[in-house]
């Protein structure tokens, strides 16, 4: 790889999303899975890249006031669930 093809590696988004979730989820063994959400419109969050178990969630929308990761953004607090498939943390 050349210095121009490094330099286009490092510096495209996609790319540097998924070296942030490959190391988020190699410095926290216990997740299971990592995403990267990008605000969309003031309402919304979009899954831009995802890790792990939730790596088919790419593209999903989730709502900013109802969401986990709408409340983590809000609080300033990691907050996690203990069964996502429940209406229950």
């Amino acid at each position: 790889m050349g210095p121009q093809e490094a330099i286009t590696t490092a510096t495209d988004p996609a790319t540097v999303m998924e070296r942030v979730l490959a190391e988020v989820l190699l410095l926290i063994p216990a997740a299971e899975g990592a995403a990267v959400l990008l605000c969309a419109q003031r309402d919304f969050l979009v899954y831009a890249a995802a890790g792990g178990n939730l790596a088919g969630s790419t593209g999903t929308v989730v709502s900013f006031t109802n969401s986990l990761s709408g409340l983590s953004i809000r609080s300033g607090v990691t907050q996690h669930c203990h069964d996502a498939t429940s209406a229950r943390g």
